[in-house]
């Protein structure tokens, strides 16, 4: 059986997997980011990468939540700046003798999630969590590689804005991190708030609905869909939620007439690691 080692560096969470062929996942071990990759961050993931390998492991897939060019180099990770920027990750873990792959976390998600649910139809896939981003399933392949959180975004629905009705990235008004600054205070106060049903998230929450609402409009000007798969801390804790769906759906109903399905990715935890070895298959066969 081929083993595909995972690695997905996040800004907030590092996790390393070993991924088969038959895409059972085992050996899963995360952490902290920053705290595994204190000091000096290169030497520290290569230790990271390499550590307990197993010997049947055939490929080394990187899943990066940043931008990546060709299927090599990582140019940043905009939520961990101590990585240095244009890293070439088969210059990096050379030693290793395998071959290496490098992969937006996103993609390595959406394949994941086609995957898992066997969609053969369009779809777009939403992560929704410490920031935002999205990839569009055009029923085969990724058909669109926007890197959507960095978006500009108008926002038809300027009361959701206090009325600014500014122009600004999407990922400044739906991203994790920044929603939890706009409240003061911390994103997992304000889901614990809002599981309780204390008032004060719910509305907080149901006006990030609207936004999300009218950003939906947007992506779906890019490509047309009528399902939007999403996962990530946010997504988890609002879209499962009927009143937050009702919030959203009826943007779409005035807007564009037509009927949408909002539902989260059958295993959020280990759709990037799937995606990552169906990734893998695609490009070393």
């Amino acid at each position: 059986m081929k083993i595909y080692r995972v690695v997905e560096i996040g800004g907030t969470q590092i996790r390393r997997a070993d991924v088969a062929d038959d895409f059972s996942v085992t050996n899963i071990f995360k952490g902290e980011t920053e705290k595994i990759l204190d000091g000096d961050v290169l030497n520290r993931l290569q230790l990271f990468v390499s550590e307990k390998i197993n010997a049947d492991t055939k490929a080394i897939i990187i899943l990066v939540a940043g931008p990546v060019e060709g299927n090599a180099t990582v140019l940043e990770l905009p939520n961990f700046s101590e990585f240095p920027k244009n890293t070439n990750m088969k210059d990096l873990l050379e030693e290793l003798k395998l071959p290496v792959l490098v992969f937006n976390d996103m993609e390595g998600a959406v394949y994941g999630m086609a995957k898992l649910l066997n969609k053969a139809k369009p779809f777009w896939g939403i992560t929704w969590s410490t920031g935002l981003g999205g990839k569009f399933w055009d029923g085969e392949k990724i058909a669109l590689n926007e890197e959507i959180g960095h978006m500009d975004f108008a926002i038809d629905d300027t009361d959701a804005l206090c009325g600014c009705g500014a122009i600004n990235h999407a990922e400044s008004f739906l991203g994790g991190k920044n929603m939890a600054k706009e409240i003061g205070k911390n994103l997992e106060e304000v889901t614990c708030a809002f599981e309780n049903n204390e008032s004060w998230a719910r509305d907080f929450y149901e006006e990030k609905a609207k936004i999300m609402g009218e950003f939906l409009i947007k992506v779906d000007g890019l490509a047309p869909v009528d399902n939007f798969v999403f996962k990530g801390s946010v997504a988890l804790h609002v879209i499962k939620d009927l009143n937050i769906q009702t919030i959203i759906k009826n943007i779409f109903l005035k807007k564009l007439k037509k009927d949408i399905s909002l539902e989260l990715s059958s295993d959020s935890e280990n759709d990037s690691l799937i995606g990552a070895a169906v990734l893998a298959q695609k490009n070393l066969s």
